[in-house]
This record gives C-alpha cells, structure tokens and sequence, in this order.
C-alpha cells in the first residue's frame, strides 16, 4: 500500500512539472492494474507464491526509481549508461511472473481459481507487449536514427 502511494507521489510530481512524456500508455496500465491483480492474487490464494510477482517487481522498481534519483544529480549522469538494460531487466521480470504464473496456475495442488489465472496471463502479456514495444522504440529504432545521422 505505501509503495502504491509513492508512486502515485511520483506521478503527481511529474504532472506537477509537465513532465507529461514520462507518463505512457505502459506507465497507465502497470500502475492501474499491479496493484489491483496483486490484492486479488494474496487475498485469494494467501501464499508464498502469490507473493512471487510483487516480491520481484518492488525489487526492480526500487532499482528503476534508484536510477532516476540518480539521474536527477548532473555529475553522476555519465556513470547511468545502463538504463537500456533496466528495462531489459524489466521485460525479464514480466516474463519471469508469466512462467511463474503458468506453473501455479496449471498445478493442480496450487488451485488456483481459473478467472484469475486468464486474467493474470492476459495482464502478462499485455504488459510484456508494451515493455518490448517501449524497448524497441526507444533503444532499437533510436540507435538506428542516430546510426543513420552519423
């Protein structure tokens, strides 16, 4: 819940500063569908391996939003190359939740109720699509404009 409420933090702090670019279409849906799929998922089925996909997304969110701070002080931003690789990452940790999905949800001794399940490996893919769409455009297409003005 206080993780949900400083991003939400965040996100007033770049709408308070036009910073409208750093809100997507991906940002939109992650954030408004993470936390309600993770209240279903620990209040229907209370276990270590519903915990799994929170557990890892707090992780990279915490690096991400390490990055940014980082980002803010202008002698540390030549040492942030690596932030192609922090949305790597992120797609690995999507992938990761939908594998993991799959194995509790057709796990007959998991039980885990079918609706959440189809939602859970909608959600997943929904937001795999829109992170590897995100990384192609920003660092795949923009690296070949900058090729080509080269």
């Amino acid at each position: 819940m206080y993780r949900n409420l400083l991003i939400s933090l965040i996100h007033s702090f770049f709408v308070l500063r036009k910073k409208n670019d750093h809100i997507s279409t991906l940002h939109v849906v992650h954030h408004s569908l993470m936390p309600v799929n993770i209240w279903l998922g620990l209040k229907l089925i209370p276990t270590i391996s519903a915990a799994f996909v929170p557990f890892i997304n707090s992780l990279v969110h915490a690096v991400m939003y390490s990055y940014y701070a980082a980002s803010t002080w202008p002698s540390l931003r030549p040492y942030l190359w690596w932030k192609k690789y922090l949305t790597l990452v992120q797609i690995i940790q999507i992938a990761a939740a939908i594998l993991h999905l799959f194995y509790i949800g057709l796990v007959p001794a998991c039980r885990v109720p079918r609706l959440l399940f189809l939602v859970g490996v909608v959600q997943g893919v929904l937001i795999l699509t829109l992170f590897c769409l995100f990384y192609v455009n920003s660092y795949i297409k923009s690296e070949r404009r900058r090729n080509k003005l080269n």
